[in-house]
C-alpha cells in the first residue's frame, strides 16, 4: 500500500512570483487542502532544493 501523502498541492514559484502565488494558497488551504509553499515550510538557512526533494 502507498503512503499517504503529506501534502495535497505544492505550490512552486520564483523569488519574483511569491506575492501572486500567496492569494491561491490562502484559497487552497481555505478550502480544505494541506498546500507546501517554501515560505512557510523553510527556514533561514535551510537547502530548499533539499526541502523541495523531501516533500514530493
Amino acid at each position: 500500500m502507498a503512503a499517504a501523502f503529506q501534502y495535497d498541492v505544492f505550490l512552486s514559484h520564483s523569488r519574483k512570483d511569491k506575492p501572486i502565488v500567496r492569494e491561491p494558497g490562502k484559497h487552497l488551504k481555505t478550502d480544505g487542502l494541506k498546500v507546501w509553499v517554501e515560505e512557510r515550510e523553510t527556514r533561514l538557512g535551510d537547502s530548499i532544493p533539499a526541502r523541495i526533494e523531501e516533500h514530493i
